[in-house]
């Protein structure tokens, strides 16, 4: 049975509780006491020692909640566990709950005294307060998530760990509603962990409200109809970590940065007056209220324009920011709000404003300033509706004359991707986070940030600041000015010297030449790859490309999408790779049945070859959209050579199919493979008369070599491409591949130490982020084959994965 620990700084007040909960469950219910300190613990305080000496048997039993009183009480608790691990006693089983010390114990000790387990009796104690609001009526407007419609019907149900670094935030929480408003069954999110919901799954205010942070357990139910269709598409989706790589770095939290302490936010140094952003941006003129009925199509119409405009911002944009904010104009506890008082008669304007700041403020109020971050994206929506509902109309485009650094209180999404990179210096911002959308853009644009450290009263003045160590000197003195300008004119100076060669070939000292190609996801990424000098596109994920879509995008559409990615990208081979999802990147339209094991389940081509329908068109839509380029077709998680002979014959299909129909497409076109899966490296051979080309995933046959899943941070030091047994596997593909072109397209090939020891092993290419080419090029040029050769096989016969680093980053060095 669950027990119950209760710590307090008063004994009497914790055995008082204790009284009342074995009145509620009868003598033998194992609730303990843990309070007070001194002789006989009658002294007001708390003993970290012995709440974990009153931990330790539930530890070996059923496990046990632990309730506390006060502040520092909490501190004893969480120094209890920390003294159970340096005893080495596993206490996975005891939880620490944040709910009221009294109504929880009683809630809590009659769930388990009922047969409940861990999670439920915590479920019971963080619901422990509401009957109490509710007879009182003074719940706080945020204190649950928006209740959700209960549909019909028994309910099917699952749970899930939430392993995403930032928790359910707004891209993995938008991918979360697009699937379950895929379905007609109600869906439903609880937090396990801290009792917010049952909330519904089909809006994303509701979803974010819940606060499931990284280690939470949630509670799907699902009812309808389609449930069980819902349920395994649910389950596929928590599998695969929403749709977010949870291995891939993440900065530091950061909640808004108090005055004096800047945070740098995106790298870069600016020097120059500053401007204040609101003075050159007036809100537009309000108007009278009209009638309801012209009130209310004010707001539709209104609501409409910029859903129009982010749903074109969100085909350009891989991050899927705009994709997120868009679903919030469809959620109904954004949306229902508005359109009750505009129906009693109030200004749609006015109402809209006030609604959204109210939900603005309760995202400001969470705990997670991830979350807390999240409330520049409604008041970035809000703002776009309201200029949209007053008449205005286009783009905006942020571009001070003369050029200058903006001074802003909070940068919205829709601020930042309007700065003009030419004639916006650098942000500084009064709030905000490092990791809020706006910053993510800056970074994308190029344009220094820093949060913090400035207030009004730098308008008009002087400002120096770096956005990579958050330096802000105002007023900056002649030396301290000249000490700015030295450190930008050294960035500028090394970007320039790689920008200038940019567009010369990668030719190494000993005249190997070195395709740098670039991997991209939008056209936005295809324009920028041509702007940095790749030799062409090495890999084109098409999931991006599909990522906006609820439901199976038409062949049509799709070959629009990809075309215009494709027109956007440099000149030479255009590398598509067909639809890479599954465990990590499942999409809305693809729902897939929940795996034990999803990285080693049903994805890439075996997803393909599940869903022939749209395999067929996508294949047409590729053919399509690439018929003036130089087009590759490329298969990702191949493990046998009939599965590329079948891919194949599928793209031969295609090719047929548009050719009787005398659609116009690219024919013929070379077709290969990802090397990505250990059965296709160990055994290329037998992959070279059915594939024209090999590209190697790095990221995917490191954690398959290595046994080591790219999500699971207690494996990071396995997750390394530099490893010795990655790098042979790596060597062997090459000397395997039979004159075949083999290139690089994982993570490893943008990091020029990786790189470099990729070539020594033998690849012909690198694709790379679009930002990294010319840094990498300059690098090649600056290496003989020879010499990587020689340092890869003395390495891989001495060096340890940090010594082969070092090795090659002293040769890498430009």
């Amino acid at each position: 049975m669950v027990g119950v620990v209760l710590v307090s700084h008063s004994k009497a007040l914790a055995e008082g509780v204790r009284e009342l909960v074995l009145q509620m469950t009868g003598p033998d219910f194992p609730v303990v006491v843990a309070a007070g300190v001194g002789d006989d613990f009658a002294d007001i305080g708390t003993d970290a020692v012995h709440v974990a000496e009153m931990l330790k048997p539930f530890c070996a039993a059923d496990g046990a909640v632990v309730l506390m009183d006060l502040g520092s009480a909490v501190l004893s608790a969480q120094t209890a566990l920390d003294l159970l691990d340096f005893e080495e006693i596993a206490h996975d089983n005891i939880r620490i709950c944040s709910a009221p010390f009294v109504e929880a114990a009683v809630a809590a000790s009659v769930q388990a005294n009922a047969g409940g387990d861990l999670d439920s009796v915590v479920r019971e104690a963080m619901a422990a307060l509401t009957p109490k609001q509710d007879q009182v009526g003074d719940a706080p407007p945020a204190a649950a998530a928006p209740a959700a419609t209960t549909g019909e019907g028994a309910a099917l149900a699952f749970e899930t760990d939430i392993l995403n670094p930032h928790g359910l935030h707004a891209r993995p929480a938008a991918t979360l509603v697009r699937t379950a408003s895929g379905f007609k069954a109600e869906t439903t999110i609880s937090n396990l962990g801290n009792g917010r919901g049952p909330a519904s799954a089909k809006s994303l205010t509701s979803v974010a409200l819940v606060q499931a942070r990284k280690g939470d357990r949630v509670r799907f139910e699902i009812r309808g109809a389609d449930a069980e269709a819902a349920r395994a598409a649910l389950e596929a989706l928590a599998a695969g970590h929403f749709g977010e790589d949870v291995s891939a770095p993440v900065p530091p939290p950061a909640a808004a940065a108090p005055a004096g302490q800047p945070v740098g936010a995106s790298e870069g140094v600016a020097v120059g007056l500053v401007l204040r952003l609101d003075a050159a941006r007036p809100e537009p003129p309000s108007h009278p209220a009209g009638s309801r009925a012209e009130e209310q199509a004010k707001l539709e119409s209104g609501i409409a324009a910029v859903a129009a405009e982010l749903a074109e911002a969100a085909r350009h944009d891989a991050t899927g920011i705009f994709s997120a904010q868009a679903l919030l104009l469809e959620d109904r506890a954004v949306i229902e709000p508005v359109a009750a008082r505009v129906a009693a008669g109030e200004a749609a304007a006015a109402a809209w404003r006030e609604e959204a700041a109210k939900l603005a403020d309760a995202y400001a109020a969470m705990e997670d300033p991830y979350l807390q971050a999240r409330a520049a994206d409604v008041r970035d929506i809000a703002r776009r509706v309201g200029r949209a509902m007053a008449g205005a109309t286009g783009a905006e485009r942020i571009a001070p004359e003369p050029p200058a650094i903006l001074l802003v209180d909070e940068l919205l999404p829709s601020e930042a991707s309007a700065c003009d990179p030419a004639h916006v210096l650098g942000i500084l911002a009064r709030v905000g986070s490092a990791t809020a959308h706006a910053a993510i853009i800056a970074r994308t644009l190029g344009i220094p940030m820093v949060i913090g450290g400035a207030d009004a009263s730098v308008a008009g003045k002087t400002v120096a600041l770096d956005g990579a160590t958050g330096e802000v000197v105002v007023e900056p003195s002649p030396e301290v000015a000249a000490r700015f300008a030295a450190r930008r004119a050294a960035l500028a100076e090394k970007a320039a010297a790689f920008a200038a060669l940019k567009d010369r070939p990668a030719e190494t000292r000993d005249g190997h030449r070195i395709e740098v190609f670039a991997n991209v996801g939008s056209a936005a990424d295809a324009r920028a790859a041509a702007a940095n000098g790749a030799e062409g596109v090495g890999l084109l994920r098409t999931e991006f490309v599909y990522l906006p879509f609820r439901s199976t995008p038409g062949e049509d559409e799709q070959a629009e999408l990809l075309a215009e990615v494709i027109a956007a990208a440099p000149e030479g081979p255009v590398v598509v790779r067909t639809l890479d999802v599954g465990a990590d990147k499942p999409l809305a339209f693809l729902p897939q049945a929940a795996e034990a094991n999803p990285f080693l389940g049903v994805r890439g081509v075996r997803l393909s070859f599940g869903n022939p329908a749209f395999f067929a068109s996508s294949l047409r839509a590729i053919l399509r959209a690439g018929r003036d380029a130089d087009l590759w077709i490329m298969f990702p998680m191949v493990a046998d050579p009939d599965e590329m002979r079948r891919a194949r014959q599928a793209v031969e299909a295609a090719h047929a199919d548009l050719d009787a129909r005398g659609v116009a497409h690219r024919w013929p076109v070379k077709i290969g493979m990802m090397v990505e899966v250990p059965a296709a490296a160990l055994t290329l051979e037998r992959f070279v008369p059915v594939a024209d080309f090999f590209s190697i995933g790095t990221n995917d046959l490191t954690q398959y070599v290595m046994a080591a899943e790219r999500g699971n941070a207690a494996l990071a030091a396995l997750q390394d491409p530099m490893h010795p047994a990655v790098l042979t596997a790596v060597k062997r593909i090459c000397e395997a591949a039979g004159g075949r072109h083999v290139a690089v397209c994982g993570d490893a090939a943008s990091d020029p130490a990786a790189a470099a020891a990729l070539v020594g092993a033998g690849v012909h290419g690198l694709s790379v982020r679009p930002n990294q080419a010319p840094a990498v090029k300059a690098m090649l040029r600056g290496v003989a084959v020879a010499d990587l050769a020689r340092a890869l096989e003395e390495g891989l016969a001495a060096d340890a994965p940090d010594r082969l680093r070092a090795r090659f980053a002293a040769l890498a060095e430009p």
